[in-house]
């Protein structure tokens, strides 16, 4: 059984940073909406570069974009979990009943529906005049995901600015619609949204304690031998690989950096090949490189 909503939310649920908790509840609605938006750039930008064309068109970096995606569900849930009542797990379900209703589709949820069966459900919803190519999707879900958070801060807009009472129903409504657009974007991109949820916890895990105070980081290069992985008698190569694979896409940008560039070094110089290498030398190299990072 994967992952659920209401367990990814569970898992976050001490990850909102100590001075976001200090504020009142306009003031954590004001601080979630405006982090929202800023993510839903950072998603966007990269995808909106890879579409231009002639010589504006870049690769997109996908495991930065996994991030990125990530991101944007941790605060589309924290602010699901500020709301009364409230959680994202009955969120996602309420929107597949809206779309599958909107295209006329019989559908059966189970309330313990995983977010991979969530996608799933999306991928039913499809309009059938999409464009054929990634690209083309990729334009129209990022202008809907832009729409749905556009109209989340006009909501929360009101009520913080206007003084005007709270409309949680639409408020759950665009959260779900916003959702079901960043599950869409992950999936053209051939991304597994859960796996992306996994990812993200770590994530906060190792940004912020349970009192939401910033953890002190550490190099990617000092992680690793604080960890098992530093050990001869405890490790093994892949383990040295694995290691730097995913930390290197779980830590801050500067960690992400500094894991790829390990890799690519590694690579460069005949390491990254088993049939190539020992343990004994990716520790060698480390150990040289490793000091010279950061």
């Amino acid at each position: 059984m994967g992952m659920t909503f209401k367990e990814y939310e569970k898992e976050i649920y001490d990850s909102l940073a100590e001075y976001i908790r200090g504020k009142d509840l306009k003031g954590r609605y004001t601080e979630l909406v405006l982090g929202l938006d800023e993510e839903m750039g950072k998603v966007i930008s990269p995808i909106r570069r890879s579409i231009k064309g002639n010589y504006h068109e870049e690769e997109i970096d996908l495991n930065h974009l996994e991030e990125e995606i990530g991101d944007v569900l941790w605060y589309i849930s924290q602010i699901s979990m500020q709301l009364p009542d409230c959680n994202l797990q009955e969120i996602a379900l309420n929107n597949l009943k809206k779309t599958h209703m909107i295209h006329l589709k019989k559908i059966k949820l189970e309330n313990s529906m995983s977010i991979n069966e969530y996608v799933k459900h999306v991928l039913d919803t499809f309009k059938k005049d999409l464009p054929n190519s990634k690209q083309g999707k990729a334009r129209i879900f990022c202008m809907g995901l832009t729409k749905e958070i556009g109209k989340l801060s006009e909501l929360f807009g009101e009520n913080v600015i206007d003084g005007k009472m709270l409309n949680t129903y639409k408020i759950e409504e665009k959260l779900g619609d916003a959702l079901w657009y960043l599950s869409a974007i992950s999936k053209i991109y051939g991304l597994n949204l859960e796996l992306i949820a996994k990812y993200n916890v770590e994530k906060v895990h190792s940004r912020y304690d349970g009192d939401g105070k910033v953890i002190k980081e550490r190099s990617l290069y000092q992680r690793m031998y604080k960890s098992d992985v530093g050990q001869k008698e405890k490790t093994t190569y892949e383990k040295v690989i694995e290691f730097l694979a995913t930390h290197g896409r779980l830590m801050r940008n500067s960690f992400y950096r500094e894991g790829r560039q390990l890799i690519a070094k590694l690579r460069s110089y005949g390491l990254g090949q088993k049939e190539k290498t020992t343990y004994e030398e990716v520790i060698e190299f480390l150990d040289t490189h490793g000091r010279l990072m950061r």
